[in-house]
């Protein structure tokens, strides 16, 4: 999985339920480029669509399209 494979990553943990906790403190930085993966909107899309169907997600038909429409925000 090229594109949102740590989408596809946290479904799973989430799923299998697992407890997903924040934290204030800073553990990676996001670079972008005009070469990068990001760059490619359709692309990344098309991955987080992947990533729900590979992930075998448990979310209603209406949390997928709420969702959705976040991402496509980005």
């Amino acid at each position: 999985m090229r594109y949102s494979e740590d989408l596809e990553w946290l479904i799973r943990v989430a799923a299998g339920g697992m407890t997903i906790a924040s934290t204030s403190d800073l553990h990676v930085a996001y670079r972008t480029s005009a070469q990068g993966l990001s760059s490619d909107l359709l692309a990344m899309h098309r991955g987080w669509k992947r990533a729900l169907t590979s992930a075998g997600s448990t979310l209603s038909k209406r949390q997928v399209l709420v969702a959705e429409a976040i991402h496509l925000r980005y």
